[in-house]
């Protein structure tokens, strides 16, 4: 993909971030502005950075009724933080740092018990990420979270088989993202421990694993986690899983992630080396030319309510892609990269 082509995308975002009824960070506006930082200390553009510091002043603005992650003020909070960690955004320190309060003190109200794995999920990685919130606390908040983590995947050991093998690796294939994107812990380990002993019965069951991003993820924890054990299992699923890839089924954001899951497997073991399949994917979701690419691009990421332009699933996570790819081919995957593709 060319810099006019990557900027024609930054065009078509900024014509149409203003319009999006989503304020959040993952689906919405809060997403996209940080993009648009990004982007516009990529291409040194003034003009690109205004538009940014537009599109997040309306979001500060609103009235958040969600405190979560997804699309709510926990994910706001964390866009804050980044953009202030990474030099991006300055911003009144008293004003930051009330709000953060605010978002922190509802955390610590919700009952976690009646909540959902993802929700689990967002919050473990918004404490993970919170630099304002005392180290006591977040552990102590971290370790209930698991516990209820935990549990959930208790459930699904107890059956024979669990009854859907689909769900299973996508949830797993998600967890394990978050964790890869976080420091490992002796809790994470056990999260990873419970997800591996599942996969055995999946294993003995004759299930397939049919989402190929599961043994990518599952290999990085292998190799980077507090694991005593030979990462022997996580290749042996790569490889299968790579020899029978079908991409075609893939949607926007997978194609994104199987790209960046393929370089960081490499990065870390020279012999797992499929970056020809993720030239090959690469080449479903970019272009040298406009009309080829819309053609590519537009049935991946249209939805009931239009276009996707969000960081989550959208055109925002290619623009990432395109501006980090530098790095991601050397190999390097700055920490700060992982946090928001996680």
């Amino acid at each position: 993909m060319t810099e006019k082509i990557a900027r024609k995308l930054i065009n078509a975002v900024l014509q149409n971030a203003y319009t999006t009824d989503s304020i959040g960070f993952s689906t919405g506006k809060a997403g996209i502005a940080l993009t648009l930082f990004e982007s516009a200390r990529f291409f040194k553009d003034v003009s690109i950075e205004d538009h940014a510091f537009d599109l997040f002043q309306e979001v500060l603005a609103y009235d958040f009724k969600d405190n979560g992650f997804f699309n709510g003020k926990a994910g706001i909070d964390f866009s804050l933080q980044y953009l202030i960690r990474n030099q991006l955004l300055n911003v009144d320190d008293d004003l930051f740092f009330t709000q953060h309060q605010e978002v922190i003190d509802t955390i610590r109200k919700v009952p976690y018990n009646e909540q959902g794995m993802l929700r689990y999920l967002d919050d473990y990685f918004y404490l993970e990420t919170s630099a304002l919130d005392s180290p006591g606390i977040r552990k102590t908040r971290q370790s209930v979270l698991v516990s209820y983590m935990l549990d959930i995947f208790r459930k699904i050991g107890r059956e024979t088989v669990p009854k859907n093998a689909g769900t299973f690796y996508r949830l797993s294939s998600g967890m394990l993202s978050m964790l890869n994107s976080v420091e490992h812990t002796g809790k994470t380990d056990l999260l990873f421990d419970q997800i591996s002993e599942i996969h055995e019965k999946m294993v003995l069951a004759d299930s397939i694993i049919d989402y190929p991003l599961f043994p990518l993820h599952y290999y990085l924890y292998e190799l980077t986690g507090n694991r005593n054990t030979s990462p022997d299992q996580g290749k042996k699923m790569i490889r299968e899983c790579m020899k029978n890839l079908v991409y075609d089924t893939f949607g926007f954001r997978q194609r994104i992630d199987m790209v960046i899951s393929i370089y960081r497997v490499y990065s870390f073991d020279r012999s797992m080396d499929y970056r020809d399949d993720a030239g090959r994917i690469i080449d479903t979701i970019t272009d040298q030319e406009t009309d080829r690419l819309e053609k590519k691009i537009v049935p991946l990421i249209r939805t009931n309510d239009g276009l996707d332009f969000s960081i989550g699933s959208g055109i925002s996570r290619l623009l990432l892609l395109y501006i980090y790819w530098d790095e991601i081919n050397r190999g390097v995957f700055p920490p700060h990269l992982m946090e928001l593709l996680h």
